[in-house]
């Protein structure tokens, strides 16, 4: 399917990419940046289409990062939409060759070993204590932490079908 597509014409050519679904919708977005920018909107409302990732993070050591809808793709209206300003950009044909024609896909496997797993952890833990306390003290609404683990992948991992495969028991 074109998620798919999408999902691998990005990774393959390594650029930032995206892919979300909200709350009680069962539309799927996903977009992605053809160049690597270090573009940061002051505010959202007037910033380009795109995606924010802000850290919570108290010592600051983590940065935030946006990624531009250079190529943004809607699951209800199931097409590509490319920003104008990239028309015939070599990138922007990367991708296209990628998205339209067939290649082979494999993800690297990872492995964590028990130590680094269990620091993990109890930072996690740490970091929705806090976040509970920011949201009792009124400074946030809702706060949505997330952490990074590496795990081994199976050679015929899917990342798409589990995405949809959340999705359903979300």
């Amino acid at each position: 399917d074109k998620l798919t597509s999408f999902f691998k014409a990005a990774i393959k050519s390594n650029i930032s990419l995206a892919i979300w679904k909200n709350p009680r919708q069962n539309e799927v977005n996903a977009i992605c940046q053809l160049e690597y920018s270090t573009f940061y909107p002051d505010e959202l409302e007037t910033a380009p289409q795109g995606y924010y990732f802000v850290p919570f993070d108290n010592n600051g050591s983590s940065k935030s990062e946006f990624i531009k809808a250079d190529i943004s793709f809607n699951s209800i209206e199931n097409e590509l939409r490319i920003n104008p300003v990239f028309n015939g950009h070599e990138s922007l044909d990367k991708f296209k060759k990628l998205f339209d024609g067939t290649f082979d896909f494999i993800l690297s496997d990872y492995l964590l070993d028990d130590n680094v797993a269990h620091k993990h952890k109890e930072n996690y833990k740490k970091l929705v204590s806090e976040a509970i306390e920011a949201i009792d003290s009124g400074d946030y609404q809702k706060i949505v932490p997330a952490r990074t683990i590496q795990i081994n992948l199976p050679d015929e991992f899917d990342p798409i079908a589990e995405f949809f495969k959340l999705r359903a028991a979300y």
